[in-house]
């Protein structure tokens, strides 16, 4: 794990082209079907799901990114999942899988993403060495899924804010070199390691970026974030506005409920953060 950690750096250059998508045959389809370009999935009984399935090759030992829209507008009975097999037995020890649970799907689609490393053959490979990319659900209401694609990638790189990194820079730096102690005898030492891109605990936003909804700002942090320069924009809704200098303020739990008590204005950012108006911040913190 250490290793994988030090190894995350600031990329030298754009990223690779990626491969085209490598679903471009007939699905075969069980309790399944398509409509005008989306697919639906529902099955009465878990125990026989929804599947749609493609036979595909993928080359192990590379890099490849599984990508689809999501939602479910009566709500998802069960979760639903996108993954490569790399046989045609429909079965692996370690699948290649994107999975969405019932708290992620809503009515609104969703883009959902995962990057993998394909596996070895398996042992009922075909001659013409294919795998499987299936689409499995065992939800009672009705799943629809758009846009699905296989390509072949790159991992994912890290968001450089603000630029404040150098090209090559490693993103965490290990702090206790020596390691720690630790609790179970004969575990290895404690390293601990500091995000050099996580933002300050507070900071002035010198910028609105007003955009429909919540959910638009969910998607928009999610998979559009490059487009945006966080330590100094923030996103925000229009109810948000309000005419005064904007602060942002980094997840903190206690922060948050203390602003509730005081019945400060104060809005949470999804999960990466709050919003809150310049002069109001929790004091003594």
């Amino acid at each position: 794990f250490r290793r994988i950690i030090e190894s995350v750096r600031i990329p030298s250059g754009p990223p690779a082209p990626e491969g085209p998508n490598l679903l471009g045959g007939e699905w075969t389809l069980h309790r399944a079907e398509l409509r005008g370009g989306c697919m639906c999935l529902r099955t009465p009984w878990r125990w026989s799901p929804a599947t749609a399935t493609q036979t595909v090759t993928a080359q192990p030992g590379h890099i490849y990114r599984i990508a689809l829209d999501a939602r479910a507008t009566d709500g998802a009975g069960n979760y639903i999942s996108a993954e490569y097999l790399p046989d045609s037995s429909l079965w692996s020890s370690n699948p290649a899988m994107l999975r969405i649970d019932i708290e992620r799907l809503g009515p609104h689609w969703r883009h959902f993403e995962w990057t993998f490393r394909a596996p070895d053959a398996g042992p009922v490979q075909d001659a013409a060495g294919s795998g499987t990319f299936r689409i499995l659900t065992g939800s009672d209401k009705p799943i629809e899924v758009r846009n699905v694609l296989l390509r072949r990638s790159h991992w994912p790189a890290p968001i450089n804010l603000g630029g404040r990194l150098e090209p090559g820079d490693a993103v965490y730096i290990d702090r206790t070199p020596a390691g720690l102690p630790s609790i179970m005898p004969g575990d290895p030492p404690v390293h601990i390691y500091e995000n050099r891109l996580c933002l300050p605990r507070w900071f002035p936003v010198e910028e609105e970026v007003c955009l429909s909804d919540n959910e638009q700002v969910i998607e928009t942090l999610r998979w559009k974030a490059n487009n945006f320069d966080l330590t100094r924009q923030v996103l925000i809704t229009p109810f948000d506005r309000r005419g005064q200098r904007l602060v942002f303020v980094s997840e903190n739990r206690e922060a948050f409920e203390t602003v509730a008590r005081r019945k400060r204005t104060f809005r949470r950012a999804n999960g990466m953060g709050a919003v809150t108006w310049h002069g109001r911040l929790p004091t003594g913190r």
